[in-house]
């Protein structure tokens, strides 16, 4: 996954990342975190709004640790910090995950 120059400076200054770990977490963000259409209510607005907020219209948010990540073609654009009123939401939609995904496991 590509890091734009805005991205790095974004993670350096907010989650405090250098090239090597911010690529890293990327990647695993982009692949297990929770996306905007996994989410409900104020959460779902707030990314909604980050979307339209964007000016690159970006096509994945992924919501990973405390961070949202905006990613656009494979290109990580910018990182905000996931604001703390939230932390809890994101907590019960990984039980959730988690919980749907034994149970499919346990389909097979």
């Amino acid at each position: 996954m590509e890091i734009t120059k805005h991205a790095f400076e974004r993670g350096k200054e907010r989650l405090g990342f250098n090239k090597k770990a911010l690529e890293r977490i990327t990647n695993k963000a982009f692949q297990e975190g929770i996306s905007h259409k996994d989410t409900k209510g104020k959460l779902h607005r707030y990314l909604t709004k980050l979307y339209f907020k964007d000016k690159f219209r970006a096509e994945n948010i992924r919501i990973y640790g405390d961070a949202i990540f905006i990613i656009q073609k494979k290109r990580l654009i910018t990182i905000y910090n996931l604001p703390k009123e939230f932390r809890n939401t994101i907590k019960r939609i990984k039980k959730k995950n988690e919980k749907n995904n034994q149970t499919m496991d346990n389909e097979r």
